[in-house]
C-alpha cells in the first residue's frame, strides 16, 4: 500500500518573503504573576511543538521556522490551510504528545496538527501594527473557515488566573504566555508584551570541565548527571569566567544548581542554566 502523496503546492506568481516570529519575554524584575490579572492581558497555552509562519496565498501553502528555513507540511495540514482566507499566520507544529521532540518522529508525522494563535496579514493586507484583540477576533473568524478537520486549530485564549494557570499544568502543559491586548506584533522582535510563564525546576550536577566559545575558553560549563547524562550549560556571568581563568581547576568536581524547563525521554535537560554553586544540603 503507497502513502499518499502530499498534495501540489503551486509557486505563487511573486516570491514569498519570510516573516521571523515575534518572540516572547521571560517574567523579570519586581514582576509577578499576581500583576497581570486584569483585563488589560489574556492567558493562552504555552504550546512544545515547532513554532512555523505559514504564507497561505491562493493554493500556495508556504511554511517558515525561524531563519526562514522552509518546512514541510503533513498533507492533511496543507489541505487544511487551504481553507482559511489568504494571509500570514503564526503558530506551533504540534504533536500528539503535546512534545516538541515527537514532531520529528516519522511514526506521528502524520497525525501533527497546526495550532494558531497570530495572524499578521489577511487579504493582502497587514493587520501587525493592530492590537492583539483585534488580531485575535481576525484570526477566529479565519480558522472558522476550517471544517471537518482538525488539523488546524486555534489555541485558547482565557482571562489571566492562577486558575487557568493550574489547569495547564494539570494537563500536562508547559506553562503559558501571557499577552497584553493591546500589543502589535513586531516580527523578529522580544517583546516585553508577551511573558512566558513556566515552572521552575532544578537539579545538582557536577562540574567536569569546560568548553570555548564566544566568550573565551571558559564560555561553557560541562555537568555530570549522578545518572551519567552529561550537560552542558552557558557558564554564569563575567565574574565566573574569571574566576575560573585565575584557576582551571578549582572548580571541577563541584556541584553546580541548575534551572531547566523539563527532561527529555532521553534524560536530557531542556534550557538548561547555570544557578549557583551547591551548599551544604544540595
Amino acid at each position: 500500500m503507497h502513502a499518499a502523496a502530499a498534495p501540489v503546492t503551486p509557486a505563487p506568481e511573486t516570491p514569498i518573503v519570510p516573516l521571523d516570529p515575534m518572540l516572547a519575554s521571560a517574567m523579570t524584575g519586581r514582576r509577578t504573576f499576581d500583576d497581570y490579572l486584569s483585563d488589560d492581558y489574556r492567558l493562552e497555552v504555552k504550546l512544545d511543538g515547532h513554532r512555523i509562519v505559514v504564507h497561505k496565498r491562493g493554493d500556495a501553502v508556504v511554511a517558515f521556522s525561524r531563519r526562514g528555513i522552509v518546512r514541510a507540511l503533513p498533507v492533511a495540514v496543507v489541505r487544511a490551510v487551504r481553507m482559511l482566507p489568504d494571509g500570514i499566520y503564526d503558530g506551533e507544529l504540534l504533536a500528539p504528545a503535546g512534545k516538541s521532540w515527537a514532531v520529528t518522529v516519522v511514526a506521528t508525522r502524520a497525525a501533527l496538527s497546526l495550532v494558531l494563535f497570530d495572524v499578521v496579514e489577511v487579504l493582502g493586507v497587514s493587520i501587525a501594527a493592530r492590537p492583539y484583540a483585534e488580531r485575535r477576533a481576525a484570526l477566529e473568524m479565519a480558522v472558522a473557515h476550517v471544517v471537518d478537520s482538525v488539523a488546524v486549530q486555534i489555541v485558547p485564549s482565557v482571562p489571566v488566573s492562577r486558575e487557568a494557570l493550574a489547569a495547564i499544568y494539570a494537563a500536562g502543559g508547559e506553562g503559558a504566555v501571557i499577552k497584553r491586548t493591546t500589543s502589535t506584533y513586531r516580527p523578529g522582535y522580544r517583546t516585553p508584551e508577551w511573558i512566558k510563564v513556566v515552572p521552575a525546576r532544578r537539579a545538582v550536577l557536577t562540574i567536569v570541565g569546560y568548553e570555548a566559545g564566544s566568550f573565551g575558553p571558559y564560555a561553557t560549563t560541562v555537568l555530570a548527571g549522578d545518572d551519567g547524562v552529561v550537560t552542558k550549560v552557558k557558564t554564569k556571568d563575567t565574574a565566573t569566567r574569571e574566576a575560573i581563568a585565575a584557576d582551571p581547576a578549582h572548580m571541577i568536581g563541584r556541584r553546580l544548581v541548575i534551572s531547566y524547563r523539563e527532561r527529555t525521554p532521553s534524560g536530557s535537560f531542556r534550557h538548561p542554566m547555570a544557578d549557583h554553586l551547591a551548599g551544604e544540603g544540595e
